[in-house]
């Protein structure tokens, strides 16, 4: 009987859990424009998709800079690669990283390739 009780009581802390982590992951969706105003609820689904597809595209445009820095941590002097990064960096709002690297690339393709 004890130990029905105690099961009964970790569900529903575990039900608590998963709550408390659904609200704290999807919050970001909604939150009030940054003057406070309350959003309409006709621009609340709208909102949402573009939030959606924003967080959607930093991620693929994160696995993309960790998928080129790996490559070209094998193949150090490959332009394309390196230009790829770049654009990456662009996408993801790194501009900082991505004027180094594109300068990079043009100190590079100034100089005379070896024959």
């Amino acid at each position: 009987m004890k130990y029905k009780f105690f099961l009964s009581l970790v569900c529903i802390g575990l039900a608590f859990v998963g709550l408390w982590l659904g609200i704290r992951l999807l919050s970001p969706l909604f939150k009030p424009e940054k003057n406070g105003r309350e959003i309409p609820a006709e621009n609340t689904q709208e909102l949402m998709k573009k939030r959606g597809e924003t967080i959607l595209r930093e991620q693929y445009n994160r696995s993309l800079i960790v998928a080129y820095q790996k490559m070209l941590e094998q193949y150090p002097e490959s332009l394309d690669l390196k230009k790829k990064l770049a654009n990456a960096y662009l996408a993801a709002g790194e501009k900082e990283m991505a004027e180094k690297l594109l300068k990079e690339i043009s100190e590079a393709e100034k100089k005379p390739s070896p024959r």
